[in-house]
């Protein structure tokens, strides 16, 4: 089996926090024959609303995704944009980013059931304003 790169480090400092908070890693993936792509997941703590944490590289790019409630994925810049109320936008992180903004909106994630359910819904939100800008570029071109 081969041996995966190191994660960059921002990533991997972020692997690290998460499990100082009770994160564990509950799956590791690696294919070197599909662009190197990898995949670590890490379960949250029962009494978080972040259920879990997946870290993804994808034809050498980097994501980072925020499982809510065990249901959907959501990227942390959406998520902050989320908890702060603010309008949908959308852009590249770095690494450091990623980190940063992953472990704010973990730590900042209301714990109330309805007020958990209002962001979710400004990111259900979020999803509707993407397709519909996606969908209208794909009209005009």
């Amino acid at each position: 089996m081969d041996t995966p790169p190191p994660l960059p480090v921002a990533l991997g400092q972020l692997v690290a926090a998460l499990e100082t908070q009770g994160f564990d890693v509950v799956e590791r993936g690696y294919d070197a024959q599909s662009f190197g792509n990898q995949l670590i997941e890490l379960a949250g703590p029962t009494d978080l609303p972040a259920t879990a944490v997946r870290l993804v590289r994808d034809r050498g790019l980097w994501s980072v995704e925020v499982q809510l409630d065990g249901g959907d994925w959501f990227g942390p810049y959406e998520l902050t944009l989320a908890i702060e109320n603010g309008r949908y936008s959308t852009r590249a992180l770095s690494h450091v980013e990623s980190r940063d903004l992953t472990l704010d909106a973990i730590a900042r994630l209301p714990r109330s059931r309805s007020s958990i359910h209002q962001v979710y819904e400004r990111l259900l939100g979020f999803r509707r304003e993407y397709n519909r800008q996606f969908t209208r570029e794909l009209d005009s071109g």
